[in-house]
């Protein structure tokens, strides 16, 4: 397993070298690669090289380009808890140049499943592993600012043009919304549920939140795909919610991105394979596409 197994967990366009970044999940800690389209090559990026920690194998969410050719990501984990105290936490990089430069580590021996980068506030949010914190850090005087626990976890981090980044949190009543701003300091909560999976469903563990994706439509609205298959726009100014379908029979609306045209471009997990189903809504589209792994 540590030798021949991979998963693909992330991909990022980088539009100034023309290929793809690419997270995986590979347990010799070689989680970062290129690939250039053109050329079908694959090339390491030699993390493995300088992760200080045996715990870095995956990559899991938020690949984020800097727009200067870099890009920023977190390092994740799948520890069990008698691992946790011994472990040292999951780190923010930015790689640049073909140097890794570590940012810190957000939240001391917990993993971080993905990140959000607010590049005008020097901000990343993002979730962490086996314990689920919520963490804001300051990527440009490092250090931790703000943390709590959710008690449910979510695939992404949704980040609004005010600046207010989305999660979930756990409720008795079920996974709700919350947001948080750093100009005010501590999360706002709402209190409608989002449907979620069964707890006894094969791919659930426990305090699994019902987000596979998260993205900013650039409209004014987030959009979010949720692990029942569904996918809904979110209106960041109330809080409000609105299912705008959903595409198949399968479950996980994975990777979801603003594509051409203004069309969400999603990718499902299901029992079909290779065929695109359109979901209409004010001229917006999500299809599925073929099951991936991650």
């Amino acid at each position: 397993m540590r030798d021949n197994w991979i998963a693909f967990t992330a991909v990022e366009w980088n539009s100034i070298e023309g290929c793809l970044y690419i997270g995986l999940t590979a347990y010799d800690t070689d989680v970062f690669w290129r690939f250039w389209p053109d050329s079908a090559n694959f090339k390491s990026l030699g993390f493995k090289e300088i992760a200080r920690d045996p715990h870095y194998v995956k990559i899991h969410r938020g690949l984020t380009p800097d727009g200067e050719g870099g890009c920023y990501f977190g390092t994740a984990r799948l520890p069990d808890l008698d691992e946790r105290n011994d472990a040292e936490g999951g780190a923010v990089y930015h790689y640049k140049d073909g140097q890794f430069e570590l940012l810190g580590i957000p939240v001391q021996h917990d993993y971080i499943q993905n990140i959000k980068v607010d590049f005008k506030r020097h901000r990343v949010y993002g979730v962490t592993y086996p314990v689920i914190y919520f963490f804001e850090y300051d990527f440009k005087n490092r250090g931790t600012l703000f943390s709590f626990f959710t008690g449910s976890h979510f695939h992404e981090t949704g980040l609004d043009e005010d600046g207010y980044a989305w999660g979930t949190w756990y409720a008795r009543r079920g996974h709700c919304l919350f947001r948080y701003h750093p100009e005010v300091g501590k999360p706002e909560f709402f209190d409608e549920p989002i449907p979620n999976l069964d707890p006894n469903y094969a791919f659930n563990f426990p305090m699994n939140g019902p987000i596979d994706s998260f993205i900013n439509g650039g409209d004014g609205y987030l959009y979010f795909g949720t692990t029942l298959g569904e996918l809904y726009r979110l209106d960041p100014k109330t809080g409000k919610q609105t299912l705008l379908g959903k595409p198949t029979g399968g479950i996980r609306l994975s990777g979801l991105e603003v594509g051409p045209e203004g069309q969400a471009v999603g990718q499902l997990r299901g029992i079909q394979r290779n065929r695109a189903v359109p979901v209409r809504q004010k001229g917006r589209r999500v299809y599925q596409s073929g099951p991936h792994t991650g």
